[in-house]
C-alpha cells in the first residue's frame, strides 16, 4: 500500500488449497498508461513478501466506477505466477513493464480502449 496509498481497495489471500495459496489483489487505477506498471509493482511485492502464494491474480478497476467489484469497473486484469513474478526487476519496472514484464501475465483482459494491449 506505501506505493499505492489508499488504493488498494481488495487484499485477500484463498487457502481453500493450502498447496496453492492464491492472492487476489485489486486496485484503483488513476492513469491507464501506468496499469501495467503498478502491476508488475504489485507482483513484485507479493511475490516477495506472501512466500507462501502460487499465484496472484490482480485488477486495476476504474476509480469513478460505482460498483468496484463489478466487471464493468475493470480496467485490466491478469494472473502471474509466483514464479513468473520473481524475475521482475523492482528498479527496472518504469523501464521494461510495457515491453517485457506484460508478456509474464496470464489471462490478461482490458476493457479500456486506450490501454496497451494484452499480449495474450
Amino acid at each position: 500500500d506505501a506505493a499505492m496509498p489508499k488504493r488498494i481497495n481488495v487484499f485477500k489471500l484463498d487457502y481453500s488449497d493450502p498447496t496453492h495459496v492464491v492472492a487476489l489483489v485489486s486496485w484503483l487505477g488513476v492513469d491507464k498508461k501506468k496499469v501495467l506498471e503498478e502491476a508488475s509493482t504489485i507482483a513484485y511485492t507479493i511475490a516477495n513478501n506472501a512466500k507462501m502464494t502460487k499465484t496472484i491474480a490482480i485488477r486495476a478497476v476504474d476509480p469513478g466506477a460505482p460498483d468496484k467489484d463489478a466487471d464493468s469497473a475493470m480496467w485490466w486484469e491478469a494472473k502471474i505466477t509466483k514464479a513468473q513474478a520473481t524475475r521482475i526487476d523492482k528498479s527496472k519496472i518504469a523501464d521494461y513493464a510495457l515491453t517485457r514484464y506484460i508478456r509474464l501475465f496470464d489471462g490478461c483482459k482490458t476493457t479500456a480502449a486506450d490501454m496497451a494491449p494484452c499480449t495474450n
